[in-house]
């Protein structure tokens, strides 16, 4: 009697421990990406290497503190960094976070919410899916793990890339 309960015991325990590595190491990307900023960082390396000095990129402030992923993919030297964030003075404007700001700018980025229809397309717009239009078919696509899209990178028009998703 006591080897049968030994065995159901450990049976069972076998089959937890199986499903607590399912859910930790294969179903925990899809059910914490969002939450998580995931592509966040991945339109920040693909900025770096993709855009000039003289290009214009707005980056909307949807994305959770963007200037942070920007200035970490471009290693960004972090007293420049530091002189660059003096200017922000959101404390001052009695906002309690950068992203409540209505602008503020990183060297040529310029961190705002994006309107599609006054946006100058010779700029490069990256945001989330909802500030673009829905027939929009984004050039660069980063999407989450479960397939959906993540963020949108919006080349100028004079930019020819092939459609490509992260």
């Amino acid at each position: 009697y006591a080897k049968v309960i030994l065995l159901i015991f450990t049976a069972i325990s076998v089959y937890l421990f199986i499903m607590f590595l399912d859910d930790y190491f294969i179903q925990s990307p899809y059910k914490t990406a969002k939450a998580m900023n995931y592509g966040n960082l991945e339109f920040a390396y693909w900025l770096n290497g993709n855009v000039n000095k003289n290009d214009k990129v707005i980056v909307s402030t949807t994305i959770s503190e963007p200037h942070i992923y920007v200035a970490f993919a471009n290693k960004w030297d972090p007293k420049s960094y530091q002189e660059a964030t003096r200017s922000w003075k959101y404390q001052e404007l009695g906002l309690g976070w950068l992203d409540q700001m209505p602008e503020y700018k990183l060297g040529n980025y310029t961190f705002r919410r994006i309107n599609w229809l006054s946006e100058n397309k010779d700029n490069f717009l990256i945001g989330k899916p909802d500030e673009f239009p829905t027939e929009l078919s984004p050039k660069i696509l980063i999407k989450y793990p479960d397939n959906s899209p993540a963020v949108y990178i919006v080349t100028p028009q004079k930019f020819e890339y092939a459609q490509k998703s992260f």
